[in-house]
């Protein structure tokens, strides 16, 4: 940028199209770092590298003058736009972003990411773990799959809390209570509103989880109830078998749904890549709109179905987007809860009775079982990353302390839990992904509300339905980062983020 600031608007648009052209290159050199640590073909020091570059670029002090400049000039709303979202930069550049946060989270990374349990005497990807914590018959086996990241979660503790406090010392330098203020507060989601929501959420949970436990009672003949039994009972209520979702067709079957929505099959065309993750999946997106590239377990089943349908989601999302410059093209920092959200919308079609119908192999009556089961589901899940949402604001506000009685006295009161044993408080996310967990419990209200809209404009069915894709373009995901999302989805749908839509998808009527 050179060392002088930018003395007219003129120059100062000058200034801010140079800043995004770089961002640009440096956004994609992360993007191809992120999908070659991932697959496998090199390990988190590329990360950290371009990270680094990228940190050390934004804190530059005529960024800082730049945005102080912009501010006193006037201007259009696109260019107001773009420099509050360099503003959200260039704060993360000197927060999370700095560089003895990079390191230590970078190294931790690579440990995550590394990471193989050890089950029945070997190590194992994750996948295999997870089956058994869904279906195993043996309660022993589950808790042992409940516990299998055990050794990593430890191994992450004392770490973990000293990236905790060098996020909140960043954050307080910059005027900021925690770190968790400052992110939820791009978030436009203060922690008291969020709460808020997650009880509201939760208000069906009593009624629910005591009809469970009881079919669950009822069909093991076994009255214990703990954490590792819930997906289990989930899983057992109404399971769709595993052979209609065979993972060699995973791929041609969720492109041919998805065209179903009206959506072009140019946006369908993605890079994909199988392999073991630490989460369900991942989607990167070196370039938006034109390079995003989906990595997925390599699983077969209903539910990797509904994680590549959501994958999906994420990348129609960013194949979609028509803006004119990077920060407006690159939902990114204050978006967690809308880009979960898209992609639950997507993810929606997995459990749609209509979709369904037209797989292969399903019993209709194991169809209408299952769909009627899901919305069930959905709350107790939405109450399980509650709990994961209140133990991370707990390490923010208090890190001298164990979340872990709280929180497992709230998991107990809202599922009926027995009394058990916490695993380790350390989450692998909240240290690839801080203050991202609440973005899983707004995505449930976001889909919720947002579907509910689409079947009012579009007068049609969640799917079929050709309207569906373009309506969705149109009212959130073309636009990418060029308004927050709670105002987009309050205008949008004609009413504030709740959990109104949510619980009100229990009505059988809906």
């Amino acid at each position: 940028m050179g060392g002088r600031t930018p003395g007219t608007p003129r120059d100062a648009a000058r200034a801010l199209e140079a800043v995004e052209r770089r961002l640009g290159v440096l956004d994609r050199r992360i993007g191809l770092a992120d999908w070659a640590m991932y697959t496998g073909t090199a390990d988190e020091r590329s990360v950290v590298h371009w990270q680094t570059v990228r940190a050390e670029y934004l804190r530059e002090p005529e960024h800082q003058r730049l945005l102080q400049r912009s501010t006193t000039s006037p201007g259009s709303s696109r260019a107001d736009r773009r420099t509050e979202l360099l503003r959200r930069a260039v704060l993360d550049a000197n927060v999370e972003q700095a560089p003895e946060i990079v390191r230590l989270r970078s190294r931790l990374q690579g440990r995550i990411v590394r990471f193989r349990p050890r089950w029945k005497g070997k190590r194992v990807g994750r996948v295999e773990v997870y089956e058994a914590l869904r279906t195993s018959g043996d309660r022993g086996e589950r808790e042992r799959a409940w516990r299998a990241e055990g050794p990593l979660q430890r191994s992450l503790e004392a770490p973990l809390r000293e990236l905790i406090g060098l996020r909140n010392d960043r954050a307080r330098a910059a005027g900021f209570r925690s770190f968790a203020e400052l992110r939820l507060s791009f978030e436009g989601v203060p922690a008291p509103k969020l709460r808020a929501l997650a009880q509201a959420s939760a208000k069906p949970l009593a009624g629910l989880v005591g009809s469970l436990r009881e079919e669950t009672q009822r069909r093991t003949g076994d009255s214990h109830w703990a954490p590792w039994d819930l997906r289990f009972a989930l899983e057992a209520r109404a399971p769709l078998p595993k052979e209609p979702f065979p993972g060699e067709r995973m791929v041609e079957t969720v492109q041919r749904g998805l065209r179903s929505w009206g959506i072009p099959p140019a946006r369908l065309d993605l890079r994909i890549v199988r392999c073991d993750l630490p989460f369900g999946g991942l989607t990167i997106a070196p370039r938006i709109p034109s390079d995003v590239r989906i990595l997925v377990h390599p699983a077969g089943g209903w539910e990797y179905y509904m994680v590549l349908f959501h994958e999906y989601g994420h990348a129609v999302h960013f194949r979609t987007v028509d803006q004119p410059t990077h920060l407006l093209r690159n939902p990114d920092v204050g978006f967690a809860g809308f880009a979960e959200g898209v992609a639950g919308v997507f993810e929606q079609v997995a459990s749609d009775p209509a979709w369904l119908g037209t797989v292969r192999g399903l019993d209709p009556r194991v169809v209408a079982e299952f769909c009627r089961g899901r919305a069930e589901a959905a709350v107790l899940e939405a109450a399980s990353v509650a709990l994961g949402i209140e133990s991370e604001l707990r390490l923010y506000e208090r890190p001298d302390q164990d979340p872990r009685p709280a929180v497992r006295a709230l998991a107990r009161r809202w599922f009926r839990y027995d009394e058990y044993e916490s695993r380790s408080w350390a989450d692998s996310f909240f240290v690839t992904h801080p203050i991202y967990y609440q973005s899983y419990l707004l995505s449930q209200l976001f889909r919720a509300q947002v579907i509910d809209a689409l079947r009012r404009e579009t007068a049609g069915p969640l799917w079929p339905n050709r309207r569906a894709g373009p309506w969705l373009a149109d009212a959130f995901l073309s636009a990418g980062a060029r308004y927050d999302w709670t105002d987009r989805l309050a205008e949008v749908t004609g009413r504030p983020l709740s959990a109104d839509a949510f619980v009100g998808t229990l009505n059988p009527s809906r």
